[in-house]
This record gives C-alpha cells, sequence and structure tokens, in this order.
C-alpha cells in the first residue's frame, strides 16, 4: 500500500511542523473489478501487483477502507483497466459508483 509515500510525508510534515492533518492527501491504484480469483491472483504477482487493487466490490470497499484509515482523503480511479472499450469502462465505472464509492462518501 501507500505506507512508504505517507511515511515521508509524516516524516517531512513532522521536521516543519506541520499537521499532517491540514495536508489533503490522494492516492491512486490500478483497478481490477473482478470475481475470478485467478485473475485476482495473476494480477497481484505481476509487476502491478502493488499498484493495484484486484477483485470483488467488497475486496475494493476492504482496501480502499485502508486506505481511508491511514488519511487519505481522496483516491483516484484511471478508467484503463477497467475494460476494453469506452462502452465496458463506462459499465464498470457505473458498477464502482454503485457499489464502492458510497461506503466512502
Amino acid at each position: 500500500m501507500a505506507g512508504g509515500a505517507l511515511d515521508k510525508l509524516l516524516t517531512a510534515c513532522a521536521a516543519v511542523e506541520r499537521d499532517p492533518a491540514t495536508m489533503w492527501k490522494s492516492a491512486q491504484a490500478l483497478v481490477f473489478p473482478t470475481d475470478d480469483s485467478s485473475v485476482v491472483a495473476s494480477i497481484r504477482d505481476s509487476d502491478m501487483g502493488p499498484r493495484s487493487i484486484a477483485g470483488s466490490s467488497q475486496d475494493m470497499i476492504d482496501t480502499i477502507g485502508e486506505y481511508a484509515d491511514l488519511g487519505f482523503d481522496e483516491f483516484i480511479v484511471p478508467d484503463f483497466t477497467l475494460g476494453n472499450d469506452a462502452s465496458e469502462r463506462l459499465e464498470r465505472y457505473q458498477q464502482f459508483n454503485t457499489e464502492v464509492a458510497p461506503h466512502f462518501m
């Protein structure tokens, strides 16, 4: 997860005596919505695994929840991993907005 970058930010804030709670913190990961455990395992074992969230809507809720617990204010979802064409990406964004996003509003 983003612990390394967040640790650097917290260290920098401490060095200049700034409260990190006063800063807007964003995170981004490659998002792969799927219920196929073999696809999830393949993504997690790949080079992009550490920068990815793969799995069901509940898996995404759990992982994004960990980011929220660390103090992140925003989670950016790029669309290029959501499907092969605009129609598929739109459908998956709508699913994300219906099933995942409401847990963080």
